[in-house]
């Protein structure tokens, strides 16, 4: 049975709405794959500058804020439970930026870094390394030890308070 030449303007638009629907979706897919792995780092983002802008001292002492501010969400996500993965990868994405930003304006990049920067490019690897090391525990924390933990914790609030004796394995980092 052939075609209604009626419908022909329907049909049109319907494929035209149809591709540009699809194509729409492939293209936030192929965004979100790409900004995905940028803040997982693998892949750099696209500024990176040549130009030392800032003093080798103050490049060691961004390094220092950023290792402290590491080790604070850390100490204070282990106290969240199941919580700690998604909180962490929150708080991660923008911590990244602030270091790779840090070593684009220090000139930290690794195996481009002038000879007497190479110490605080070394120590910038490290505390990426250092960063990824946390992620893995923090993931592990959230899915075996944070149920485990907040299981232990509603069984002893059964406890009448003055029975239950201090806890003594909680985190006592900063």
């Amino acid at each position: 049975m052939p075609r209604d030449r009626q419908s022909r303007p329907f049909r049109i638009a319907a494929y035209a709405v149809f591709i540009g629907f699809s194509t729409l979706y492939v293209l936030l897919v192929a965004r979100g794959i790409i900004v995905s792995l940028m803040h997982q780092g693998a892949l750099p983002p696209a500024r990176v500058s040549n130009e030392c802008r800032r003093a080798p001292e103050s490049c060691a002492q961004g390094l220092v804020d950023l290792r402290d501010s590491l080790d604070r969400e850390s100490c204070q996500l282990e106290r969240t439970g199941t919580r700690a993965e998604s909180l962490w990868d929150d708080w991660l994405q923008t911590w990244q930026r602030d270091l790779f930003a840090l070593r684009s304006e220090c000139c930290l990049a690794a195996g481009r870094a002038p000879p007497e920067r190479a110490r605080l490019a070394r120590a910038a690897a490290d505390l990426e390394r250092l960063g990824q090391l946390y992620t893995t525990h923090l993931v592990q924390y959230a899915r075996e030890i944070g149920p485990q933990a907040e299981r232990c914790a509603s069984d002893l609030a059964v406890i009448a308070p003055e029975q239950v004796p201090a806890p003594t394995s909680a985190p006592s980092r900063p």
